[in-house]
């Protein structure tokens, strides 16, 4: 009994730490903003570890900074504008990016999400790029009228709007912040900074985030049931989601459906197994980790997928398969204006002959960047309409 306590009471002292270090460490205001530029400040680019550990294990919770306009190095009027959310991990990792370059930094209003999600759900629009460029009077301080914007922010831009409210023109960077260099100084072909790599660091990053709040959740049911369970419960969502996102480019079956059934009957299976072994389950709690083990992996997997610009997947495919126009361009409407060719993530469209085309149609995940960027609205999917 005395051990059993211990360990509820280490579990309820661990997560009120948890809490307490998000609510104190990280939690920033809901919305703030520096009203004139400003030097980057030093703690952007200071490492501090065990911030960076805490925002990748709580980056589902909005982590905002204020709307501002910092200076890198020594810019002049004629220095480039880099623009993204004021998420505050985005922040840091762009500040290190830049670090060396003479440029300006405009952060904006993107809720404390980070580009890709905001983006997609209306929190980093064109909105936050005109409100930010106002708060801050940006346009004092350079001559031209030039926006470099994340290339996966484009699904939630009107480039038209910013260009009638500011008159400043939007060019979409490269997809990863790292190859900001590259793109400034073009030293590499502009299709290399286009595509979503999805390397194992972001999926590492993804996967110590994902259980947060099934493990929320989870603490809530074991409170009332027995939470000296929960811990090795927790342990094997934690490491089978470890496992799935490290193998994940080299699974044995590519059908995501397939094989998230196949992975978490293996994971059920070995969660019943180890609790059988020990002493501290009885049959029906092994039987319980085995079903909790096997379904929190299920939809941990579902979650993965739709986390990344890589996939079009929600929790529906967990029953069915997705459901995804195939893209297609009317070239008679087609200016060759190659926007399509810059916001898309995948790379599904290449220019032949002036023209663009969709030379991967299948690789389409429907974040309508192309379609909502398209100015003669070329972009046509499958059944032969508008995408929207």
């Amino acid at each position: 009994i005395i051990f059993f306590s211990g360990i509820q009471l280490l579990i309820a002292l661990l997560f009120s730490g948890f809490i307490l270090l998000y609510d104190i460490i990280i939690k920033a205001p809901d919305f703030d903003f520096i009203p004139e530029k400003k030097k980057l400040p030093g703690k952007y680019l200071r490492p501090h570890p065990l911030r960076m550990v805490l925002e990748t294990i709580f980056r589902l919770f909005p982590l905002p900074e204020p709307v501002a306009l910092y200076e890198l190095g020594k810019p002049g009027d004629k220095s480039p504008v880099i623009v993204t959310g004021n998420y505050e991990l985005t922040v840091r990792r762009v500040a290190g990016a830049l670090n060396g370059l003479d440029c300006r930094l405009l952060i904006c209003d993107s809720r404390g999400i980070n580009v890709w999600c905001s983006a997609l759900s209306g929190h980093f629009s064109q909105e936050s790029i005109i409100q930010a460029i106002e708060l801050t009077n940006l346009f004092k301080y350079v001559s031209h009228k030039k926006l470099i914007l994340p290339q996966l922010s484009a699904a939630g831009m009107d480039v038209q709007m910013i260009k009638e409210k500011t008159g400043a023109t939007v060019i979409f960077g490269p997809i990863y912040i790292e190859d900001i260099k590259d793109f400034l100084n073009k030293s590499r072909k502009e299709s290399e900074l286009r595509g979503v790599r999805f390397a194992i660091r972001q999926r590492i990053e993804m996967a110590l985030g994902s259980p947060l709040i099934l493990a929320a959740l989870l603490s809530l049911v074991f409170l009332f049931i027995d939470l000296s369970k929960l811990p090795f419960i927790l342990a094997l969502l934690y490491l089978f989601i470890l496992i799935h996102a490290i193998i994940y480019p080299y699974r044995p079956v590519k059908d995501i459906r397939i094989w998230s059934y196949l992975y978490a009957l293996s994971a059920a299976a070995v969660a019943g197994g180890l609790s059988l072994s020990t002493r501290f389950f009885t049959l029906p709690w092994s039987i319980g980790s085995a079903l909790t083990t096997g379904i929190g992996i299920l939809y941990l997997i579902h979650e993965f997928e739709g986390w990344s610009p890589m996939v079009k997947y929600n929790l529906q495919s967990i029953y069915k398969a997705a459901q995804l126009p195939e893209i297609t361009v009317n070239r008679a409407l087609c200016t060759g204006c190659r926007l399509c060719t810059q916001v898309c993530p995948k790379g599904v469209f290449t220019i032949t002959d002036g023209k663009s085309e969709a030379a991967k149609p299948k690789e389409c995940i429907t974040c309508s960047a192309c379609y909502k960027r398209c100015p003669v609205k070329a972009i046509v999917h499958s059944s032969d309409s508008p995408l929207k």
